[in-house]
Parts: C-alpha cells; structure tokens; sequence
C-alpha cells in the first residue's frame, strides 16, 4: 500500500467514524522516520489494538432491546455477547500487560486464547447459529456433567451428600438451567469440531491454523519450543549451552497484529448476524479499521531493517 493510500484510508476513517469511536491519531512523516530509526513500531500498534478492544466491548454490551438487534434466541445473545466480551476483556489483559513493552511470553498465552474464542465466533456465527450454540453449549456442559455424576457416585457409597457436595450439585443445576439444555442433551450432543475444521470451514487453509493454533499451542503448554523463545538463552562461553534468559521478553508488532486481525473479524461476523444492515455502524467500522491498520503494518514491515 502506497503512502498516498495509507492517507487517503486514514482520512476517509477518521472522517466516517470519528463521531462515534475516536481512532488513534495518525503518524506524522516525521513520526514515522523516528519509528524507522528507532526500530520501534509497537507502540503505535499498541494504541490500535486499544481501540479496537474498545469496539470489541461496545458490540458485547448492545442489548437485545435495542431497536437495531435482530431477534434472537436468548441462548445465542448469551453466547456470543459473551465471547465477544471475552474477547475484548482479553485484549484488555494483554494491555495492561504490555504497556511497558514487557511480558511478550505471557502476552502469547493470553493471544491464543483470544484467537479461538474470535474464531468460534465467527463459526457459530456462519450459519445455523441457534444449533451450533446448542451444541457449543452442551459441549462446554460435558465436564459438569461428568463432576456431577461423580459426585453423585461417591455420596451414593458413602450414603449421605455433605454439604459442599450440596452447594457443587446446586450450582452445576444452574449451570445446566442457564444453558437451556438438559443432562440427556449434554450426554448425547457431540463433541465441537476441531479449531482445524472451523477455519476450513471458514475458507482458511492449514497454514492459518498452524500459525494460530499450532504454533500458538507452544506458549500456552510451555513445550520445547516455548522454553527457547522465552524462557532460555544462549551462552556460548559455558559447557551448558542454554540457560534461563531471566529477564522478561518485549512485545512484537505480530503479537498485537493476529489479535487485531481474529477480533475485527469477530466483530464483523458478530454485527451481521445480530444486528440489522444497513443501521448496523460496526461492520463497516471494523472493516475500515483493518484496512487502515493493514496499512500501518505493511509500511512498518517496509521500514524494518
């Protein structure tokens, strides 16, 4: 993307939605020379990835009562109004944790997460939405299903349910009430496709899923993989070659990008299924954004050493 286009998005942006949620101001030239020769881009993704936390968290909290929300099943409100502010909570996590630039290692933790929940968004979103949140629901119940019987079991022998067995069963019951489903629903549903399978469900090919899963997979259970990009360094000058690095690890452009990037798309999915077009302000909103954004970090890739 040219620098003429960079502006002319930003502009048109600023101008379309700046009554509504203020974006980030725009780099100067200047500005961005000193970004170049400082070689430090991720503050200026920082402020985006704010912002777009922001959207993320005004979408959540539109009530069915409002005039522009499509009528919906109660189960499919509750289930992605809160994914969606799940998702927008989590990126608030990451920015309270990477306002210094720290915390790379545990910003990844966090980002995957993130990226799955935007991801099953969109594929509870595609289509057949109230079936797929019935069984989103059932499937997320399986394992209070599987505590309840156990509990159930053990009183059984014993003969009698103490009272924190008593408060446990009192709240996997309305648990199951929340989720409009009974124990048969949640013993018969099956089980949610793979994340592999939402994306190709989605259109996206195996790499996407390998960069966003996969790769994403090393942060959370702390593999090999993680250890040598996180947690270890090298020493040369020991016969032990690795070492723990014990200092923590600086955020990168890419960390903030891919969760821009999985909640934008959310968001857009999330706003053409619950809200009526062409009132609904956030698709075009969360489109435009990523355009912009898009451009920012194409010219910062130009502009690394």
């Amino acid at each position: 993307m040219s620098e003429s286009s960079i502006n002319e998005a930003a502009a048109d942006f600023e101008e379309q939605h700046y009554p509504f949620l203020k974006p980030p101001v725009e780099p100067s030239e200047e500005e961005w020379l000193g970004m170049q020769k400082s070689q430090s881009f991720e503050p200026l993704f920082f402020e985006w990835y704010k912002f777009v936390s922001s959207i993320a968290n005004a979408i959540s909290f539109i009530m069915p009562e409002s005039l522009n929300f499509r009528s919906i099943e109660k189960s499919s409100y509750y289930v992605l109004s809160g994914l969606m502010h799940r998702c927008a909570r989590l990126m608030a996590a990451n920015v309270a944790l990477s306002f210094e630039r720290k915390h790379g290692e545990t910003t990844a933790i966090v980002s995957r997460c993130l990226s799955e929940s935007a991801i099953i968004i969109r594929w509870l979103c595609q289509k057949d939405t109230p079936e797929r949140v019935r069984r989103f629901i059932c499937y997320s119940l399986k394992p209070e299903l599987e505590l309840e019987n156990q509990i159930r079991k053990k009183s059984s022998n014993r003969g009698e349910l103490i009272p924190l067995e008593e408060r446990m069963l009192a709240s996997i019951g309305r648990s199951f009430e929340a989720g409009d489903v009974t124990r048969e629903d949640i013993s018969l549903s099956k089980g949610l496709p793979q994340l592999s399978q939402m994306l190709e469900a989605l259109g996206s090919d195996r790499l996407e899923y390998t960069v966003t899963q996969r790769i994403g997979s090393h942060h959370v259970h702390g593999s090999f993989m993680s250890l040598l990009t996180d947690y270890l360094e090298r020493d040369e000058d020991s016969e032990w070659k690795l070492r723990p690095r014990g200092h923590p690890v600086e955020m990168h452009i890419n960390q903030y990008i891919h969760g821009i990037r999985h909640v934008l798309a959310a968001c857009i999915s999330y706003s053409e299924t619950c809200f009526n077009d062409p009132e609904d302000p956030f698709s075009k909103l969360s489109e435009d954004t990523w355009t912009t954004i898009a451009g920012h970090y194409e010219k910062a890739i130009e502009l690394r050493a």
